[in-house]
């Protein structure tokens, strides 16, 4: 499945099974925005121009994870940052559900640009 295809989907109808290694790498590739860290999260970092546009973001994205019942960590910091992390716990790594999220949270950040 495409990373468009995921984007596409609802969120609850994807897989919550552990991603391949492989198949994390080709997810990466569609993102302009997302990366992992050194603990293999989902991250990234949106700066926006001001506190507003940046509290505006984290609730877009709440709203976003309330409707799709899958949720990132938030955190706003110097006031115009929000960095957006996706870990799924329950399987100690990264599924399809997380990477969606992030397509759909990437197109937020777009729009609010």
């Amino acid at each position: 499945m495409s990373l468009e295809d995921l984007k596409a989907k609802k969120v609850k109808e994807l897989s919550s099974e552990k991603l391949s290694d492989d198949k994390i790498s080709e997810y990466l590739k569609g993102f302009e925005y997302w990366g992992l860290d050194e603990h293999n999260r989902l991250i990234t970092n949106f700066e926006m121009d001001n506190f507003k546009q940046a509290l505006d973001l984290v609730n877009k994205i709440g709203e976003l994870a309330e409707e799709n019942e899958h949720h990132p960590d938030l955190t706003i910091y110097e006031y115009n940052n929000v960095l957006v992390t996706f870990y799924t716990h329950d399987v100690e790594g990264l599924t399809e559900k997380d990477f969606a999220m992030a397509a759909k949270i990437e197109d937020l950040f777009t729009d609010a640009k």
